[in-house]
C-alpha cells in the first residue's frame, strides 16, 4: 500500500509528458549538435576539445549564477502564473532580466580583457591556453544573450510552454552548427578559422536566438510581457522579499558554478588528457541527462502551480509520483549508459588517443552509476525550488560539495596521485550523502509553501 503512492496515475503521467518531452526533444537536438561541433573541433585540432572546455568553464560560472537569478524568481513566476497574478508575473518577468543582465556585464569585461589568466587557472599547458583564450574572448560577447533568452526560456517552462523553448532552442543550436561547420573549416567561401570559428558560430547563433524569443513572444502578446514601466519599473516592496528569497539560491548556484570549474583545475593537474576525457564523457552523457532536466523542468512547473493554488495536500501526492518516476528512469538510464558507452566513443570519438577513448569509456561507467543519484538529487531540489526552501538548498548543494567533492577531488590529485577513472569513481560519494539529507527533507514536508504571500 505504501509502494503505491508512488505510483502515478494516466492523468498525472500525460501532464509530465506534455511539459517534459517537448524539452526532451529540444535537448536531444542540443546535444546531438554539441557531440557534431565537439567532432568538428576534434577533427580540426588535437587541442580542439581541451581548449573549448577550459575557454567554457567561465562561461559555466556565469550561466549557473544566471540559473539561479532564474530558478529563484522562477518560484514566484510559477506560482503567479498558477494564480493568474498576471500583473506581478510581469515584474517577475522584468526583475529576471534586470537582475540577469546585471550579472553578465563583468563576466563579459573579465572574458574579453584577461583570458589568459582565466584559461591559466584551470590547466598549465600554454597551447591549451592560447587556444582557450581565443574561444573564450568571442564567446564571452555572447554572455548577455545567453542570459536574456535563459530569462525566456525559463519563464515559458514555469508556464508549461515548452513547445516554445523547444522550437527556438532547436534551432539556435542548428544554426549553431551550421555556422561552426562554414567558419571550422571555412567551406562555401567562408575563412577557415578553426577553433575561433566555433566561438563565432556560437556567437552569431546566440544572438540570433535571443532575437526570436523577443519577436515571437511580443508578436503572441505573452502574459509575462507588459509595459516597460511596469516591468522594470522599481518596486521596493516587490523585490525586496523576492531578493530576499531568491538570494540563497544565487549565491549557491554561484559557489556551485566556482565548484564545478574547479573540478576542471584539479583535473587539468593531471593532465590534458584527463580534461578531454571527461570533456568527451560529458558530451555523451548529456545523451542521458537530458532527461533529468526534461523532468527537472516539470517538477517545478507542476509543483510551483499548485503550491500557489494553496494546494498542499495535492502537491504531495504529486511529489511522490515524481519520486517513483525517478526509481525508474534511473534505473533505465544507467543501463542505456553501460551498454552504449564503448560504441558511442568508438563511433563519435575515433581521431582520439586510445588513452583518452578507455578512460572516457570509463568514466561513464561510473556516470551510470552518478546518473541516479543525480536524477533523485535534482528531483526533490525542484521540490525545493518549487516551494521556496531556498536555504536548505544551499546548504544540501554547495556546502555538500565543498566539504565533500572538492576536497576529495584534491586529494586524490595531489596526495594519492590517481588517474582521472579513480579520481571520478571516489568524488561520487557527494551524490551520495547529498541524496540521504536531501531525502529527509522531501520526507519532512518542510519544503511546501505559497510564496505568493510574500508580495501579496
Amino acid at each position: 500500500m505504501r509502494l503505491k503512492k508512488y505510483i502515478c496515475d494516466k492523468a498525472f503521467l500525460k501532464m509530465v509528458c506534455t511539459i517534459a518531452a517537448p524539452i526532451i526533444l529540444q535537448q536531444i537536438v542540443e546535444t546531438l549538435v554539441g557531440l557534431a561541433d565537439s567532432m568538428m573541433v576534434s577533427g580540426y585540432s588535437e587541442f580542439g576539445v581541451s581548449a573549448v572546455q577550459i575557454g567554457s568553464q567561465w562561461e559555466q560560472i556565469a550561466t549557473l549564477l544566471s540559473f539561479g537569478i532564474c530558478s529563484g524568481v522562477g518560484i514566484y513566476t510559477a506560482q503567479f502564473f498558477g494564480s493568474q497574478d498576471y500583473k506581478n508575473l510581469k515584474k517577475s518577468f522584468g526583475t529576471m532580466i534586470m537582475l540577469s543582465v546585471a550579472i553578465a556585464i563583468p563576466f563579459i569585461l573579465a572574458a574579453v580583457f584577461i583570458p589568459k589568466i582565466i584559461c591559466g587557472f584551470y590547466i598549465s599547458d600554454p597551447t591549451i591556453i592560447h587556444y582557450g583564450s581565443q574561444y573564450l574572448i568571442v564567446t564571452g560577447i555572447s554572455y548577455v544573450f545567453v542570459m536574456v533568452s535563459f530569462c525566456f526560456n525559463y519563464t515559458y517552462r514555469c508556464m508549461s510552454k515548452t513547445k516554445v523553448t523547444m522550437v527556438i532552442s532547436s534551432i539556435t543550436v542548428l544554426l549553431n552548427c551550421l555556422f561552426n561547420y562554414l567558419l571550422i573549416f571555412g567551406h562555401f567561401g567562408f575563412p577557415e578559422l578553426g577553433i575561433v570559428g566555433a566561438a563565432y558560430g556560437t556567437l552569431i547563433s546566440r544572438g540570433l536566438g535571443t532575437l526570436m524569443y523577443v519577436i515571437y513572444s511580443t508578436k503572441t502578446k505573452q502574459v509575462f510581457l507588459g509595459k516597460l514601466s511596469v516591468m522594470f519599473k522599481p518596486d521596493p516592496q516587490f523585490l525586496q522579499p523576492v531578493i530576499r528569497r531568491i538570494l540563497p539560491t544565487v549565491a549557491n548556484e554561484g559557489l556551485f558554478g566556482v565548484g564545478q570549474t574547479l573540478f576542471f583545475k584539479a583535473f587539468g593537474m593531471i593532465g590534458v588528457h584527463a580534461v578531454t576525457s571527461v570533456a568527451i564523457a560529458d558530451r555523451i552523457s548529456n545523451l542521458f541527462f537530458m532527461v533529468i532536466w526534461a523532468i527537472v523542468s516539470a517538477v517545478q512547473a507542476i509543483i510551483g502551480n499548485t503550491l500557489g493554488k494553496n494546494d498542499m495536500k495535492l502537491a504531495k501526492t504529486y511529489a511522490d509520483y515524481f519520486m517513483g518516476m525517478g526509481l525508474v528512469v534511473s534505473v533505465v538510464l544507467g543501463l542505456l549508459m553501460v551498454i552504449t558507452a564503448p560504441y558511442l566513443i568508438g563511433i563519435l570519438y575515433a581521431n582520439e588517443s586510445g588513452v583518452v577513448q578507455q578512460a572516457a569509456t570509463f568514466i561513464l561507467y561510473a556516470y551510470a552509476i552518478k546518473i541516479g543519484l543525480r536524477l533523485f538529487n535534482a528531483v526533490i531540489f525542484g521540490f525545493l525550488r518549487a516551494g521556496g526552501d531556498t536555504k536548505v538548498l544551499a546548504l544540501l548543494d554547495s556546502v555538500i560539495l565543498y566539504t565533500v567533492g572538492l576536497p576529495l577531488a584534491f586529494l586524490c590529485v595531489t596526495v594519492f596521485h590517481f588517474d582521472i577513472v579513480p579520481t571520478i569513481i571516489l568524488i561520487q560519494l557527494e551524490q551520495v550523502i547529498r541524496i540521504i539529507l536531501a531525502f529527509k527533507r522531501y520526507r519532512s514536508g518542510a519544503w511546501m509553501q505559497n510564496v505568493t504571500a510574500d508580495v501579496n
